[in-house]
């Protein structure tokens, strides 16, 4: 049995990113080091090593995968200097095409970063946009399947979460600032839920670390209650029961500035995951306790 991924102590080098398998959602899936893929359906107590490299383009990421038919997936377009283009497979990876030029007529340089669908209307697409120019990123969202987009929010590089039971209700994280903002209709408008200075009372009152970086990395909506948010930033998680309206902080595991990903086990919502370049690590009572996952062969 060959372990990749320590169970406590010191960090081992061991980066892993983890998710739910966008091809199963009953399952999670890991990768370790950028080289191997493994798949756990009784919440990482075992696992079983799969080639997935073809199937997800992306790595370990429900991004750009067709909610009813996995075998349509869109991506940001590798065409060197053809910034904007918005490449599409209908065959689960195996070929692209070219689908559309983003903001296409404009002189801007626009580079595609993160390409989201709507859970439930696979028409509406969410695309988070940088312009290379003015060195600013932004979230787009499209009607029509990519055929045009308008302007959704105009904030640092979001990282967007859409609610699994509620679509209408969405967040999305600034990257810089700690900003976490909130929509009920589909992103049409938002509304600032959390911000730094609440971000900064909250650390000093419930943390004895020293407030060093407000940098936000992911988040985590509940599966079954759209109120319910995790945010993984470099100070640790933030968590809010009440869609944004009161926030604490949780216990994490002792790697905070290393960690990359959370996400909510699709089975127990009460399991929630952390992945990070020091290992996967798991609690098991909604976030009060943690321990190190091994994954194996």
């Amino acid at each position: 049995m060959d372990e990749y991924v320590y169970t406590g102590g010191k960090c081992s080098g061991i980066d892993v990113t983890a998710g739910i398998n966008p091809y199963d959602n009953s399952t999670i899936i890991a990768n370790v080091n950028s080289y191997k893929y493994f798949i756990s359906s009784d919440s990482g107590v075992t696992w079983e090593e799969t080639n997935l490299d073809k199937l997800l383009p992306f790595g370990v990421s429900t991004e750009g995968y067709h909610p009813q038919n996995k075998n349509i997936i869109y991506r940001p377009g590798h065409n060197g200097r053809n910034y904007g283009d918005i490449e599409l497979s209908i065959d689960g990876g195996d070929t692209w095409e070219k689908r559309n030029s983003f903001l296409k007529g404009t002189n801007t340089k626009i580079h595609l970063r993160h390409i989201y669908y709507h859970p439930v209307n696979p028409n509406t697409i969410y695309v988070l946009a940088s312009n290379l120019l003015t060195n600013t990123s932004s979230l787009y969202v499209s009607d029509d399947s990519g055929d045009s987009f308008t302007l959704s929010l105009d904030v640092h590089n979001p990282k967007l979460a859409i609610s699994r039971s509620d679509p209408n209700i969405m967040y999305a994280l600034a990257a810089r600032g700690g900003n976490l903002y909130k929509s009920i209709d589909e992103g049409n408008t938002w509304e600032l839920v959390l911000d730094g200075p609440k971000v900064k009372n909250i650390v000093q009152n419930n943390s004895k670390e020293k407030l060093s970086g407000s940098d936000s990395m992911w988040l985590a909506v509940h599966p079954t209650n759209p109120d319910i948010v995790y945010v993984l930033k470099q100070i640790g998680i933030m968590k809010t029961s009440d869609g944004g309206r009161n926030w604490c902080m949780i216990p994490t595991p002792n790697l905070t500035r290393t960690l990359n990903h959370i996400f909510i086990d699709p089975n127990d919502s009460s399991v929630i995951f952390v992945s990070s370049r020091c290992g996967l690590f798991k609690s098991s009572n909604n976030g009060m306790s943690w321990e190190g996952v091994n994954i194996h062969k």
